[in-house]
């Protein structure tokens, strides 16, 4: 599977209310990361095609094995005022279940600032049927910071209960080793890379939710991750300056985002209002009339 050592199981990742991401750090910590989130999901690790070979063409093969992927979070926030967010891209309603359209606006987000209020940020890791994936660094470069004013625009986008991750870690701003928590069979395996090194083994695919260490405030920021793969090292950049990752690092004391006031757009409307969407009946016949 994942990790250091031991049989890591992966799990999925949904909505953080505000303020609940450092608890569900904090339990996963302790083991009982189910007590917090619910019915977590368990997701059965991806098993790739034998097709897949590191020595594809292509200017960065590693690419292709290690990325960053569409966080799952359903709260964002952004120092972007509410009035000039503008029009959202279009969703549907999903009818007779849980609202989620955080899908839909995943490429609108960066547009305006926004970024998930969990303050984490999803790495992949998918290897070759042919061989593991061993990542031996992950480095933060940081090309913006916007310090926290006390106050942002806090958009919810999903409605409902989510899950967690095995394998959660912290990267700090100032260029600090990558540190890891892996839930195995027996417990949790705490461990720093490069001083250690976090496999994935060949044909599955595992993710590590990492919350960025630092001042808090909106980060605009890439990192460079090296891993080796069939005794080749490839070395990956995830970001970059002219499309940064967006991150969003909470105070210690996140009260203001506990007692936040989220908002949604409202289909009918076609304005920013209170979040109110939850379960959508079968009957609802609102439509988006928003051009």
């Amino acid at each position: 599977m994942a990790g250091r050592r031991g049989d890591v199981r992966s799990t999925s990742s949904g909505s953080d209310t505000p303020g609940e991401v450092h608890r569900h750090r904090q339990t996963l910590l302790v083991g009982i990361a189910g007590v917090l989130v619910g019915a977590a999901a368990v997701v059965v690790p991806q098993v790739l095609p034998d097709n897949d070979d590191p020595d594809a063409p292509g200017p960065n093969a590693g690419e292709r094995f290690i990325s960053v992927v569409a966080s799952e979070s359903a709260n964002w926030i952004t120092a972007t005022p509410a009035a000039d967010l503008g029009q959202p891209p279009r969703f549907d309603l999903d009818r007779g279940r849980q609202e989620s359209h955080c899908s839909d606006w995943i490429d609108w987000f960066p547009t305006v600032g926004l970024a998930p209020t969990s303050g984490t940020f999803l790495v992949q890791i998918r290897a070759p049927a042919s061989a593991p994936v061993v990542l031996t660094k992950l480095q933060a470069r940081i090309h913006a910071f916007d310090p926290w004013a006390g106050a942002g625009t806090t958009v919810r986008c999903t409605y409902g209960a989510g899950g967690y991750y095995a394998h959660v870690g912290s990267l700090p701003v100032g260029g600090g080793p990558l540190e890891v928590s892996s839930e195995t069979a027996t417990g949790v395996d705490t461990f720093t890379v490069p001083d250690d090194q976090f496999q994935v083994a060949a044909g599955l695919t595992e993710v590590i939710d990492i919350a960025l260490e630092g001042d808090p405030g909106f980060y605009r920021w890439s990192a460079e991750a090296t891993a080796v793969i069939d005794q080749r090292e490839y070395v990956v950049q995830l970001g970059s300056e002219e499309e940064p990752l967006i991150t969003f690092v909470a105070p210690a004391d996140d009260g203001a985002l506990a007692n936040a006031a989220y908002i949604d757009w409202d289909i009918e409307r076609c304005e920013w209002s209170p979040a109110n969407y939850n379960i959508v009946d079968v009957a609802d016949t609102r439509v988006w009339r928003c051009g």
